[in-house]
Parts: C-alpha cells; sequence; structure tokens
C-alpha cells in the first residue's frame, strides 16, 4: 500500500506532501465525493501527526473541507442548523464539552475530548460538538 507507506514515512516532508496531495485530490477531482472514504482516513490520521506542520495542514485541510461541503450543501446545512441548540451556535460551547469530558471520565470506556480553543472556525467547533454529542449518547447506551 503505497499511500500507507507516505502517510507513515519517517520524513515530516513527504507527510506533507502527501497530505496536501490527497487534500487536492479531496477538493478539485470531479468525483471526490467517490474517494472521499478511500482518503479522509488519511487525512484524519495527520491530525495526530508528530510534526506540527503536517498536523497544522490536516487541520487547515479539514476546515476547508467542511467549508466546501457547506457551500455545496448549502440548503441542507441551513436547515440542520436551524434545529441545532444554542450550545452549536458558539453559546455555552464550554460547557457542553465539559458535560462530554465529565460523562466520559464516569466511563472506565469512555474517550476524553480535548477543549477547543477560542480560534476554531464554526465549522470545526461544530464537528467537534457533534463529536461530544455522540460520546454523550454511547455514555447513555453503554
Amino acid at each position: 500500500n503505497f499511500a500507507g507507506k507516505l502517510a507513515t514515512d519517517p520524513h515530516p516532508q513527504v507527510r506533507l506532501a502527501w497530505l496536501r496531495c490527497v487534500g487536492d485530490w479531496m477538493l478539485a477531482l470531479r468525483e471526490r465525493v467517490d474517494h472521499e472514504p478511500r482518503l479522509m482516513p488519511y487525512a484524519l490520521s495527520a491530525l495526530d501527526d508528530e510534526a506540527p506542520l503536517v498536523a497544522g495542514e490536516a487541520v487547515a485541510l479539514l476546515e476547508q473541507l467542511g467549508e466546501a461541503y457547506e457551500k455545496e450543501h448549502a440548503k441542507d446545512v441551513a436547515e440542520v442548523v436551524y434545529y441545532l441548540p444554542e450550545e452549536a451556535h458558539g453559546v455555552g460551547w464550554g460547557q457542553v464539552l465539559e458535560a462530554g469530558k465529565a460523562a466520559a471520565s464516569s466511563s472506565s470506556k469512555a474517550l476524553a475530548l480535548p477543549a477547543p480553543s477560542a480560534d476554531l472556525s464554526s465549522s470545526v467547533r461544530a464537528a467537534s460538538f457533534v463529536y461530544a454529542g455522540a460520546l454523550l449518547a454511547q455514555q447513555g447506551q453503554a
């Protein structure tokens, strides 16, 4: 698997070049939606890269992907945002994640959520909120 070798190459510049290639494919190819399930794991795994430059580029790529999705699906996004609670709009954001952390820490098999920084875009914050909600829902089923 050449893609896996590029994503785990010991040199950060190779991983960065691979991430940029993946990003270009995910943003520019006409059939990008068809390839997204195969490419997204590489973008997501780069978030945890040991090189800050690669991890930062991954955050920027995910933000671009989120903006592209919002633009391509503006009507669907507008309908969903209308029904989101105030926490998803930035009001009370810290309390939602703190509640998610508290619920996660009460279970031995739960994951800890990192608190978002204030400079994250609304797309990334919304994705983090959805993740926190999914963890809270999972805790309720455990």
